[in-house]
């Protein structure tokens, strides 16, 4: 069941990729095969269970692709539309089977509906079995299968001429070519034959099927599709007139590709990649648990060549942990095609209901990252688009109006830099006015009118991150433009990315997405306030210093030094943290000169304990969402050590 749901829904999103495609471009054949082979191949599947709605709707939705590569159906948004609502309905069966078993009593109601919509449009159709355009000629196979089986025709009597080519593999699937063979009637003439050269005997390979069989049948056609109805893609066949010119063909292309040119990959559950993940994580904790042992083995028991030989150790492990963690890592990184690829159907579905028209264009889904930053992302992306799309674009009369294009235009793009992926969503809308952004602000009470005037515009932008913050005039169902963008934020920083908001009015609006590639090793400064010891990423830290207390000098409620003729902030980890403010340490402080907010900032803490090189995982559970803490790790002493957002916490 597991297997079946997996691949459920690979079929569901091919035939989803498919038929959209088909939408724009309906002469595309080699679409309109791949839609119809998922679909087949759906039913099948399905045909092992006893979902039996499920096998009717997707009978029936294979008639109408069988119609189509006939031509004698039109592929337009009459044919498309019934048959995604019945890609979008098995794909709620899917998840129904995965989680219960069976579809859910609801669920599988709707399948009477869409068998009528599906058969309503099949009755506009021609029959496809007396559709076919013929072709110019006899394919040289059928003419010599003819001339083969002449004495065994009668004078102008009809025939078919079908060519079987069962797949390499098909013992696997139960299939026995023989035995298909032998359920078809009326056969005049059979041929059976290697489809490539036999192999040497010692490279014979008993499970694998190297036949082509050709026949010359008396049989109506339609007896003889009834018999291959379960692997038409294996099966060429062509109904010939008594004057032996061809006339319907089931045009259906050759065998499948061959296994051999498949690429050499193989299905792993992803519980064991984390498996790993953890245990290279593990690893890196023991690894750093060595050089307390090598400081202890100098200075209390004196023996500085234990020191030197624990130290080696761990210069040698370090290279072979960063080897094991790159290699786990990088089995973790998926495209971003398994997200992006969600969206298409999407826009299709909210544009037909807002009424407008609008195309998605997406570039660079083949870039990679973790596979749980690409499943994440896809929530942070759904709001933004739907935003895009409810308030974003224009009604098709206003863009007239502005001399845009009625069609507009939303592009999901993607690239790489360095260690880090862009991901950036752009429509070419109304866009954004600061000074409206500015006034909802004023009018929530987020900020005063004075704040509001001296505001430039790109920060005014930025106002529609703060919770709550919205300049929809109604909320609808797809929530307004700025609706939850807090959410957006939190959640793209959650998986240690930023998000940036830049639009001009008329014009349009993106929001780029910075994110790491996977959850890498961190570099972390250990510091200590009020006796707990916290982490701080390396790379925020401009420098350190010992600041001397006659430095420090009171500015208004807060404190300041200079340092090289700038004046900075002085912050105390200690109540930024909320800890117990008694405790101030007396004499020189320890201070981190931060960059944050485009400013720098100092911190002083009680003590800066070491430097280490570690894995973070971001926050999950009661934790998740804890503003001022990007996440966790573990010492080499087994302490959890909780990672701090100075960012968030100096706000």
């Amino acid at each position: 069941m597991q297997q079946f749901a997996l691949e459920a829904r690979e079929l569901v999103q091919q035939a989803s990729d498919d038929l959209l495609a088909l939408e724009r471009t309906p002469r595309d054949r080699p679409r309109l095969e791949s839609a119809f082979r998922a679909i087949h191949t759906l039913k099948g599947s399905v045909g092992l269970f006893d979902f039996g709605p499920m096998h009717g709707v997707l009978h029936q939705a294979e008639d109408l692709l069988m119609a189509a590569r006939a031509d004698s159906i039109d592929i337009d948004a009459g044919l498309i539309d019934p048959l995604l609502a019945v890609v979008e309905w098995v794909e709620r069966c899917v998840e129904d089977i995965a989680r219960d078993g069976l579809p859910s009593v609801p669920v599988a109601g709707e399948a009477g509906s869409l068998l009528a919509m599906l058969r309503q449009e099949g009755e506009t159709s021609t029959d496809a079995t007396g559709a076919h355009a013929p072709e110019e000629g006899i394919p040289e196979w059928a003419s010599e299968l003819l001339q083969l089986s002449g004495q065994a025709l009668d004078a102008g009597s009809a025939c078919v001429a079908l060519r079987y080519e069962p797949h390499a593999e098909c013992f696997f699937n139960g299939d026995d070519p023989l035995a298909t063979m032998a359920r078809v009637p009326g056969i005049l003439h059979l041929r059976v034959q290697p489809r490539e050269p036999w192999p040497a005997p010692g490279e014979f390979d008993p499970f694998r099927c190297n036949l082509l069989i050709e026949a010359i049948t008396a049989a109506p056609l339609s007896e003889i599709e009834a018999v291959f109805r379960l692997i038409p893609d294996q099966v060429r066949m062509i109904a010939m007139a008594p004057a032996l010119r061809p006339e319907p063909e089931a045009d259906v292309p050759q065998a499948a590709v061959q296994a051999e040119n498949a690429p050499a990959t193989m299905r792993v559950d992803t519980a064991r990649i984390d498996a790993l993940v953890e245990i290279a994580g593990e690893l890196i904790t023991a690894k750093n648990g060595l050089l307390p042992l090598a400081d202890e083995a100098r200075r209390a028991i004196g023996d500085e060549r234990l020191s030197r030989q624990i130290l080696a150790s761990h210069h040698e492990i370090e290279r072979l942990v960063g080897a094991l963690y790159g290699a786990v890592t990088k089995a973790r990184l998926i495209p971003l095609s398994q997200t992006f690829r969600r969206f298409p159907r999407l826009v299709r579905e909210t544009a037909g209901r807002l009424g407008k028209a609008i195309d998605l264009v997406m570039e660079g889904d083949g870039v990679e990252a973790d596979r749980e930053i690409v499943e994440d992302l896809f929530e942070p992306l759904l709001h933004l688009l739907r935003n895009a799309l409810d308030h974003g674009i224009e009604p098709e009369a206003e863009r007239l109006a502005a001399g845009k294009p009625a069609r507009a235009t939303v592009r999901l793009t993607a690239r790489q830099r360095g260690e880090h992926i862009e991901v950036e969503l752009r429509d070419d809308g109304r866009g954004m006015a600061p000074a409206r952004i500015a006034a909802a602000a004023v009018s929530k009470g987020l900020l005063s009118a004075a704040e509001a005037a001296e505001l430039p515009d790109a920060a005014a932008l930025q106002l529609v991150f703060l919770p709550g913050f919205s300049t929809a005039a109604s909320v609808s169902d797809l929530s307004g433009r700025g609706v939850g963008l807090d959410a957006v934020k939190s959640a793209v920083q959650r998986l240690g990315g930023t998000v940036e908001l830049s639009s001009e009015p008329s014009v349009g609006t993106s929001f780029r997405l910075t994110l790491p590639v996977s959850f890498a090793m961190s570099r972390l400064m250990v510091v200590e306030a009020r006796g707990e010891r916290y982490g701080i990423p390396i790379e925020g830290i401009v420098e350190t210093l010992r600041l001397p207390a006659a430095a420090i000098m009171p500015v208004r409620s807060g404190e300041a030094f200079v340092l090289r003729d700038g004046t900075i902030p002085l912050l105390h980890l200690g109540t930024l943290l909320q800890l117990d403010l008694e405790r101030r340490p007396a004499g020189d402080a320890r201070v981190l000169v931060v960059e944050a907010n485009g400013r720098r900032v100092g911190i002083a803490v009680d003590a800066i304990a070491e430097r280490a090189e570690t894995l973070m995982r971001p926050l999950s559970g009661l934790l998740r969402g804890m503003p001022g803490i990007a996440g966790t790790t573990l010492l080499g002493d087994g302490r959890v050590l909780l990672v701090l957002d100075l960012e968030a916490l100096i706000g």
